[in-house]
């Protein structure tokens, strides 16, 4: 158990997943992450990109009619499961995944491997030129914090958003290029990007930095990993950017992206073997209106529904971000809060109104699960979920204000929220005033 294990003996990552394997899954894990120091023996970074095109309509009378001319590149991820193969659906999402960072060792890459006859018929300079160099240039391209100069000289990187970019970049070229088979070259100029050997470097003047430094994507590490040592899980601080593209490559994506997640879908239904080992099923494009509705749905037994929700939640709340950035990059904080909950309520109406056209029961938009996800899963009181705010540069409690501002929406038309504020939020001790209504 978590309260009788000596913290002070976890000095490496392998000690802390031997710990962490050796804990149920949920809170005896989170409660051992709690501990920044353990935490960071095992952290690593993640990184994705969302990609948008058009622009804000400014003659909208609503937030929504504003904001219709603006669509994202949404993908359809999927998931191989180690212990039986199975192929299943994992979410909505967009480009990126974790980053790959170098190892101790790794040097080992440049062994000798070749007939010793041949090796001695070799020069040490010939043996360096033709064997050596070409094997650490590999894992250059292979690791996204190792960067190589015009005369082969490899530097270790360690400034997290040049680890990050080059995470989204690679990611986006093997999701895209590799699982996808599209034709990304176009794109990738239009992003800013330019082609090294096998990786795509992002130009730091073409995305926007997504300000998420107080997230904790442990959910895999807490709540899934079997404790399989071989296959050792971590904490992710994920880094996230916004891309823009002209609306003509945007639309040539989505067309390539859709051909494929047609064709992927009927692998899928009738022989997802073959879909084995890969991330993707395919992209479309969606309003970013209508992605802001795709946290909280509910399947048969009650757990999220992966095949209309996002698989990230920050890969969600970034959209809010995107929104607030359209619709009101320049105004107050105070300002910003006032647009993000109108926006909420908006949001909440338009799954309402969805739900009683289709005859079927409208989720609520589930933003406090979300923050709680962030937090490495840890539920509790409302200011340990103002730092997200914060990041945003909003007031804090405005989140939370959004959340329950959407809640009131839904049970006004009569129906009980699936994931109630009151879940997430502990009610304040008797005597003391709760928070004031949004």
């Amino acid at each position: 158990m978590a309260a009788t294990l000596d913290t002070s003996t976890l000095q490496t990552a392998e000690a802390v997943w031997l710990a962490l394997a050796a804990l149920e899954k949920g809170p005896q894990r989170a409660a051992l992450l709690e501990d920044s120091r353990i935490r960071n023996l095992i952290l690593n970074s993640g990184a994705f990109v969302t990609i948008s095109a058009g622009t804000i309509d400014q003659a909208g009378q609503t937030l929504k009619e504003k904001m219709a001319p603006v669509s994202i590149l949404q993908t359809h991820r999927l998931r191989t499961l180690r212990n039986t193969g199975e192929v299943i659906l994992d979410g909505r999402g967009t480009f990126g995944g974790l980053s790959e960072r170098s190892r101790p060792g790794e040097n080992l890459a440049a062994r000798i491997d070749m007939p010793l006859k041949k090796l001695l018929e070799k020069t040490v300079d010939e043996y360096i030129e033709e064997v050596i160099k070409p094997k650490l240039m590999a894992l250059v391209t292979l690791r996204d914090d190792l960067t190589a100069d015009a005369q082969g000289k490899i530097t270790l990187v360690t400034d997290i958003d040049e680890i990050g970019r080059t995470t989204a970049a690679r990611e986006t070229t093997e999701e895209a290029a590799g699982n996808l088979e599209l034709d990304i070259q176009r794109f990738a100029r239009e992003l800013g990007m330019v082609r090294q050997t096998m990786r795509t470097i992002f130009n730091e003047s073409a995305l926007s930095k997504v300000p998420l430094q107080s997230v904790k994507d442990d959910n895999f590490v807490i709540n899934i990993w079997d404790g399989d040592l071989a296959n050792p899980a971590y904490a992710v601080t994920p880094q996230g950017y916004l891309g823009s593209l002209a609306k003509d490559a945007f639309g040539e994506m989505v067309s390539q992206g859709k051909k494929k997640l047609s064709e992927n879908k009927v692998l899928f239904e009738n022989n997802r073997d073959r879909l084995k080992g890969n991330e993707m099923l395919g992209i479309e494009d969606v309003a970013l209106f209508d992605a802001l509705k795709q946290w909280g749905h509910k399947n048969d037994t009650g757990k999220r529904d992966l095949s209309q929700d996002y698989r990230y939640p920050h890969e969600w709340l970034t959209l809010w971000y995107n929104a607030q950035q359209l619709l009101c990059a320049t105004g107050t904080p105070e300002e910003k809060a006032a647009v993000m909950t109108q926006l909420a309520q908006e949001v909440q109406s338009s799954v309402i109104a969805e739900a009683q056209n289709s005859g079927t029961v409208p989720h609520n938009i589930d933003i406090a699960g979300a923050l709680v996800q962030m937090n490495g899963g840890k539920a509790g009181a409302a200011e340990d979920l103002n730092k997200f705010d914060t990041d945003f540069g909003l007031p804090a409690g405005t989140f939370i204000a959004m959340h329950r501002a959407a809640e009131k929406i839904l049970t006004d038309a009569g129906y009980q929220p699936a994931s109630p504020l009151a879940g997430y939020i502990p009610p304040p001790p008797s005597g003391t005033p709760g928070p004031a209504p949004a």
